[in-house]
């Protein structure tokens, strides 16, 4: 039975939403009940349509209701013994509707039936129902991939004086409406909301023989503490309201009901940085009852990073975090382990900035900005670097930016230069008042640099966090958020045990003063080291 909002169909002609919306609250799902019908040869299951205070699923209304009706491929399912469920053969829907019919083989004579609604038939026996914890979502405001995840209904049929049955249905599991916004102006143009994690200190999925026990989790079997919504297959939707928009960034969730305490994880970007952007929000403990919808708004206003520290070009990342001591790779099986090859990144440095990109980067104005705030695992920091989106720079000079992968401006292919063994492979670092190149350093934001420096449109940049990076043998050996720190993210080219990287160094204190150096070290260069013994993140090239 598939779903939809606002003006496309959703939940079966049996169910009504109710709303009891709390700032992150929402819809409670009444019921509809099913109309009367019969056909030849047939016994009739027919639905009669309630009078509801707020509907079901279809124009779904935040802290109101929606509306539910019946697809052509639905199908219900008779409760005729532990082991044995009994499936409708047809329906008399032809478009989405409140009201359907339901024929099953003659024979059919008890005074009543329990009846279940167990999702979309590719998905069940008519026996167990999995509430999934992969709930994708390919487009905003819908709700179709839900019958497919875990949607369920019971209810018990009657039988009627005319030998037909009627029934009426209530929908067992919970559901979260999630609507996303962003209230920051240097975030929200072009963002996306590309996923959303739902977390739960108690069982939220699993496999259920819903008929015998419903969603008792006394009864699950294979339950499950979290599930992700992958937005759009993973390109988002998008963030780009100030204010909670339903038709533009509303996700939905079915999970199994009860008490739980819910931490709530949003991935998202923006064309504004280059780096992942990630931002828990923790919910007070509620009890999510059955058949009811809860709206949750989230503002997603902050640079909220969750960089991963990788050695050059690894399959996966080292975990770094503030209390424990980095449990370094040292072994080549082990995936956290550097790509060994000379060359090209082909795994997790493969988005990066190769040489000749990290050096169109240096070419051009910088910022170095002591003031933007950004957080990581949950403590504000401040300060990073805006580059020049290379996409920018080509356009303004009138060239193709894909042929910069492969060419610096005097013409050389700097990856053919190090595969041949000439030095140097690189032509040296941007620094203040000047560079190696034709850019400088300027100090600020572009759209508010400091006194003395010239400003830009800030639109042509993209701010990257100062990141520390770690070496093995450093001091400390945790994310430490005091003192000088050496600030790098990988490009994606290497030479024997050494890769480079673009480097500069920022303190983080008051130590260097609010002039001219104002928190950071001099220069922003591209250099080399053991790719064996360090690690820091990667940034996308833009």
């Amino acid at each position: 039975m598939k779903k939809y909002i606002f003006s496309i169909a959703a939940f079966a002609a049996f169910s009504v939403l109710l709303s009891s919306c709390i700032n992150d609250a929402g819809t409670d799902i009444q019921q509809k009940e099913i109309e009367k019908g019969d056909t030849a040869h047939y016994t009739a299951f027919v639905t009669q349509e309630a009078t509801p205070t707020r509907v079901a699923i279809t124009d779904h209304v935040p802290e109101r209701g929606a509306v539910v009706k019946w697809q052509t491929d639905d199908k219900i399912w008779l409760y005729l013994s532990d082991t044995y469920r009994l499936g409708s053969s047809f329906n008399n829907v032809t478009t989405p509707s409140t009201r359907a019919k339901f024929y099953f083989e003659p024979g059919l004579g008890n005074a009543s039936y329990k009846v279940n609604y167990c999702g979309h038939t590719t998905r069940t026996d008519g026996r167990y129902v999995t509430i999934h914890p992969l709930q994708w979502q390919g487009v905003a405001n819908n709700t179709d991939h839900l019958q497919y995840v875990g949607d369920c209904a019971e209810g018990t049929a009657n039988r009627t004086a005319s030998g037909t049955y009627s029934v009426q249905m209530r929908r067992l599991p919970a559901y979260l409406c999630i609507m996303p916004y962003c209230t920051n102006e240097l975030i929200r143009p072009g963002a996306k909301v590309t996923k959303i994690v739902v977390r739960s200190d108690n069982a939220i999925t699993g496999t259920f023989d819903i008929a015998k026990y419903g969603l008792n989790m006394a009864y699950v079997s294979n339950p499950g503490y979290t599930i992700e919504n992958g937005l759009n297959n993973g390109n988002g939707f998008s963030l780009e309201n100030n204010a909670p928009n339903q038709a533009l960034s509303a996700a939905y969730i079915v999970m199994a009901p009860g008490v739980h305490t819910l931490s709530i994880d949003y991935y998202y970007t923006s064309p504004q940085t280059p780096v992942q952007l990630k931002l828990t929000k923790n919910m007070a403990a509620r009890n999510y009852l059955p058949n009811t919808i809860t709206d949750i708004y989230a503002n997603l206003d902050q640079l909220a990073y969750e960089p991963k520290f990788y050695m050059w070009d690894a399959r996966e990342n080292v975990a770094v975090d503030r209390y424990t001591p980095i449990d370094w790779p040292t072994i080549n099986t082990d995936l956290r382990w550097c790509n060994e090859q000379t060359g090209s990144a082909t795994q997790s440095a493969s988005t990066a900035p190769n040489i000749n990109q990290a050096q169109w980067y240096l070419n051009s104005d910088i910022y170095f900005d002591s003031n933007t705030t950004w957080t990581y695992q949950g403590i504000v920091h401040y300060g990073g670097i805006w580059l020049k989106k290379l996409s920018v720079q080509a356009a303004q000079r009138g060239e193709d930016v894909n042929n910069w992968r492969w060419s610096f401006q005097d013409g050389k292919n700097y990856i053919d230069e190090m595969a041949a063994g000439r030095q140097p492979y690189l032509q040296g670092s941007a620094s203040y008042g000047g560079n190696a190149h034709s850019g400088m350093i300027q100090l600020g934001k572009p759209s508010s640099p400091q006194i003395g420096y010239k400003g830009d449109n800030e639109a042509y940049y993209m701010f990257i966090p100062a990141v520390r990076l770690f070496r093995k043998d450093g001091n400390p050996s945790y994310y430490s958020l005091n003192g000088e720190k050496e600030c790098g993210y990988w490009i994606g080219n290497s030479k024997g045990d050494m890769a480079f990287y673009l480097r500069y160094t920022w303190k983080n204190n008051s130590g260097y003063g609010y002039g001219r150096n104002s928190n950071f070290g001099t220069t922003l260069s591209i250099t080399s080291t053991d790719k064996k013994t360090t690690i820091m993140p990667v940034f996308q090239v833009q």
